[in-house]
């Protein structure tokens, strides 16, 4: 069952995001690859492939795949938009989750997110541990892709916790498998000293009044 809901998220620490590695389906060039998503800065970015014209030639669906060193208990994500234009700023999402680095990944969550510029938070309103997630663009500004910053909620007590089995029914994606015309285009390892970017910037504004939905 999928249940619509407006998210209301508390502050909550992040993560920390040491070790992690990500990889991506679609990548412009060497200066947006998606490590610049876990370096702690807003001015960076990972950014879809698109020809001189500016066409997105990788339309959605887009994927950016997050590995942990080992499985993590959490229970939200966080996203910063690209500041400087709006090219490329996330509509609507999935978010699936796995147990492994490889294999099938299961369909917990499903939102949305506004265009602008402000941090965005989501609660899927329950805890699960995973080793990977993959937070999947399904529509997009201008049909492109684009992220500044990406973080993931640590568990929160007062949620009950879910485990994988109980998403046993959920569509699946496969790690790593979906391959865009600019193909072996995603980067992994994060080998930037950002981790004191693992709480919420309190100079930063977040947006928790997002859309959402939750498989249950």
């Amino acid at each position: 069952m999928i249940i619509s809901m407006a998210v209301s998220v508390s502050a909550v620490d992040y993560l920390d995001r040491n070790g992690w590695k990500v990889t991506a389906s679609s990548i412009y060039n060497d200066d947006a690859v998606p490590e610049n998503v876990l370096d702690g800065s807003n001015d960076s970015i990972w950014h879809s492939y698109y020809d001189n014209m500016g066409v997105p030639i990788d339309a959605p669906i887009y994927q950016l795949t997050f590995t942990f060193p080992k499985a993590q208990k959490l229970s939200g994500i966080s996203y910063t938009p690209k500041q400087y234009d709006e090219n490329g700023r996330v509509l609507s999402y999935n978010v699936y989750a796995s147990a492994s680095d490889k294999g099938k990944a299961q369909l917990i969550f499903s939102g949305k997110f506004v265009n602008s510029t402000e941090t965005q938070e989501a609660s899927f309103g329950f805890n699960i541990e995973a080793k990977t997630i993959v937070f999947e663009i399904t529509d997009s500004v201008w049909k492109h892709g684009s992220m500044s910053e990406f973080n993931v909620l640590k568990s929160v007590s007062k949620l009950q916790t879910k485990t994988l089995e109980d998403f046993a029914s959920a569509k699946t994606t496969e790690i790593g498998a979906l391959k865009t015309k600019k193909d072996e285009a995603g980067s992994t390892g994060n080998n930037n000293n950002n981790n004191n970017n693992t709480k919420k910037d309190d100079n930063k504004k977040t947006d928790s009044n997002v859309s959402a939905e939750y498989i249950g």
